[in-house]
């Protein structure tokens, strides 16, 4: 009725209505014989590799530690020399606002840079930044219990290194595996 009102002033028996009713019906069948599938075939030749990147991209996004770091972050901050909780909890909000302000250029970029490039470069962000802050914790407490730096340079590398692993987080692994 849709199609004569719109082809044929209305007119069910018009051939052009009739001819158009059929190739509609012939598509939708042709499309519910074609989307008949089953969760094996994500495990055959040509979804399995898809799969496999998917599954292990996600798995590697949560071995970057970056839950442990925002979880942690106002801890770390207060040991790293922000003694006041309210200092603490504001590196934390500088914290969050870095992760945000760093997933822009991955929107932006991932289509004409490619997943690849900013997945690796993000891998290696993520890994020199948490080597420093650990290096500096090693060389500066000297065995203390915690983290008891001294050294104000040492405070202040560690608190910007924590903000550089969450941007090398932000603009890679953060977005790009979803």
């Amino acid at each position: 009725k849709v199609l004569a009102r719109i082809r044929a002033n209305g007119n069910t028996s018009d051939p052009v209505v009739q001819a158009e009713y059929l190739e509609i019906k012939e598509e939708i069948a042709l499309e519910r014989a074609e989307s008949v599938r089953s969760y094996l075939e994500l495990f055959k030749y040509p979804l399995r590799r898809r799969l496999i990147l998917g599954v292990f991209s996600q798995i590697f996004q949560q071995f970057t530690g970056i839950n442990s770091v925002m979880y942690y972050a106002p801890a770390i901050f207060k040991q790293a020399g922000l003694g006041t909780n309210s200092a603490s909890l504001l590196a934390t909000g500088i914290n969050g606002c870095v992760n945000i302000l760093a997933t822009i250029p991955a929107i932006l970029w991932v289509d004409k840079l490619g997943r690849r490039l900013i997945l690796i470069s993000g891998a290696f962000v993520t890994a020199i930044s948490m080597l420093i802050v650990g290096g500096v914790i090693v060389v500066d407490s000297y065995g203390a219990v915690g983290i008891a730096l001294d050294n104000q340079a040492a405070k202040y590398v560690i608190i910007v290194f924590v903000y550089v692993f969450v941007a090398g987080f932000a603009y890679s692994w953060g977005p790009t595996t979803w």
